[in-house]
C-alpha cells in the first residue's frame, strides 16, 4: 500500500512539474501529502518594471543591465523629469499670473492715493494758514483774524468766515498758525492776491494742503525758484513745472530689462 501511494505521488509531481516541501501538508488517503509548488517558471517578457530595473540605482548596477533596461531605465527617468518640468512651467505660469495681478493691485492702489490726496485738496480749498499773527491765552481768533485783514491786508469789511483756529498744541514763546475757512471760494482768492501787501513782514499766508502736497512741494520748491531766476521772462507757471518734470525724468535711472 505505501509502495502504491509513493508510485502515485511521483506520478503526479512528474505530470504537474511540482517540487514536494517539506512544511506545509495536506492529508489525502490517510496518508501525509506535501503542498507542491511550480519548479520551473514560465520566461516572462520584460516590461521594464521587474525587480532588476527597479533596484539597478547606482552606476555599476547600471552597467551590469541589459541593452533593453538600460532603455527601459532612461525612458522612466525622462519621463519623471517631463512630469517635473511640466509641475515648474504651471508654477511658473501661476507665478506670472500672481505677478500681474499684485502690479494691477498696485497701480489701482496708486490710483486711489491720487484720488484721495486730490479730493482732500478739494476740500480743502476754501481754507488759509495765516503765520506769524502774536498768540495769547484765551484770544479771539475771529477778532484777530478780522483785524489783521483790515490792517494788514486792507480787506474791509472782512468776508464771511464761519471757522478759524489754531493748529497745534500751545506752547510758551511760540505763535501757532491760524486756519480759516471762507464761505465764498472768490473771498479766498481775493485774499490770496492781496498777500503780496505782507512782502518783507514776518507774516505769511498759505494753502491749506494735504501732508503730500507739502512734502513734495517742498522737495520741488528750490527748482522752481532757480528756474525763476533763469527764465526770468516766463510769466506762465506750467512752463516752469513742465521744466522741473523734464528735468526729474532725465535724472532718474534708466531702467534696464
Amino acid at each position: 500500500m505505501e509502495q502504491q501511494n509513493s508510485d502515485d505521488l511521483s506520478q503526479f509531481v512528474t505530470n504537474n512539474d511540482f517540487n514536494v516541501l517539506d512544511n506545509e501538508t495536506l492529508s489525502q488517503n490517510g496518508g501525509s501529502w506535501s503542498t507542491a509548488a511550480r519548479e520551473k517558471k514560465r520566461h516572462r517578457a520584460n516590461t521594464g518594471s521587474n525587480s532588476e530595473y527597479e533596484l539597478s540605482k547606482t552606476l555599476s548596477d547600471y552597467e551590469n543591465l541589459s541593452l533593453d533596461n538600460k532603455l527601459s531605465m532612461l525612458f522612466q527617468e525622462m519621463k519623471g523629469v517631463s512630469s517635473k518640468v511640466d509641475s515648474c512651467l504651471n508654477l511658473q505660469i501661476k507665478v506670472n499670473s500672481i505677478e500681474t495681478t499684485m502690479s494691477d493691485h498696485e497701480r489701482r492702489i496708486k490710483l486711489l492715493e491720487y484720488k484721495s490726496v486730490d479730493l482732500e485738496s478739494r476740500c480743502r480749498r476754501n481754507n488759509l494758514l495765516i503765520s506769524g499773527i502774536p498768540e495769547e491765552r484765551d484770544e479771539n481768533c475771529f477778532h484777530k483774524i478780522s483785524t489783521f485783514l483790515r490792517e494788514k491786508l486792507e480787506i474791509d469789511p472782512c468776508p464771511p468766515i464761519p471757522r478759524c483756529h489754531r493748529l497745534g498744541k500751545f506752547r510758551h514763546g511760540s505763535s501757532r498758525p491760524i486756519i480759516i475757512y471762507c464761505l465764498d471760494f472768490r473771498d479766498t482768492e481775493f485774499i490770496l492776491s492781496n498777500a503780496r501787501k505782507l512782502r518783507g513782514t514776518h507774516f505769511h499766508i498759505n494753502r491749506d494742503f494735504p501732508r503730500g502736497i507739502v512734502d513734495a512741494r517742498k522737495i520741488l520748491w528750490p527748482q522752481y525758484k532757480r528756474l525763476r531766476q533763469e527764465h526770468p521772462n516766463s510769466k506762465d507757471p506750467a512752463e516752469t513745472t513742465v521744466a522741473i518734470a523734464f528735468q526729474e525724468e532725465e535724472s532718474s535711472p534708466t531702467r534696464t530689462s
